[in-house]
């Protein structure tokens, strides 16, 4: 029974190690921006909107509404102005999982962004401890690649808050050498 109970007590820690970090970071970085009772949309006016119109654009084509993803409907008559920008075709399944679930644009633009820090978080934790099998260098390193000021100044660009397939590439890149 006490081989139990330690290691009961050992998974907790290693629990807690690993959550507290991402739960402060989470509270003070995206939850902060979005506000307590998320009345606000992260970003600028500028790109962020364009961000919102060209998921919602996405999802208006999977669902039916639209005939073409690329042609988009300004800068008309010009065709495929989706493919002169981002189009975030990679990022459309979470923005749209959340449509479907009758989540409004905005409110699903914000649930989108904040999937995308617990993805940093979780992905490159999972990827550096795997590399290092340090639990504590693992924590701090995925703290640092989720809510460092460096994330912080890129906030008005929401697209490249997303890069939680970075630690993957590195560490096949690493496995790979």
């Amino acid at each position: 029974i006490l081989v139990l109970e330690n290691i009961y007590v050992k998974r907790t820690a290693q629990f807690l190690i690993l959550f507290v970090p991402f739960l402060l970071g989470f509270f003070n970085y995206p939850l902060a921006i979005l506000g307590k009772d998320l009345a606000f949309l992260p970003g600028d006016l500028g790109d962020a909107r364009f961000i919102n119109y060209i998921l919602e654009h996405g999802y208006q084509y999977l669902t039916g509404h639209r005939d073409s993803f690329y042609n988009a409907p300004f800068f008309y008559p010009e065709q495929n102005v989706i493919a002169l920008s981002d189009n975030m075709l990679g990022h459309l399944p979470i923005y749209a999982g959340f449509r479907l679930l009758n989540f409004s644009r905005e409110d699903a633009l914000q649930m989108w962004w904040l999937v995308i820090f617990v993805l940093n978080y979780f992905v490159s934790f999972f990827c550096f401890y795997k590399y290092s099998k340090n639990l504590f260098a693992s924590v701090l390193v995925s703290y640092l690649f989720t809510f460092s000021i460096i994330n912080l100044v890129q906030v008005n660009y929401l697209q490249i808050n997303a890069k939680f397939l970075m630690p993957v590439v590195f560490l096949y890149y690493l496995q790979w050498i």
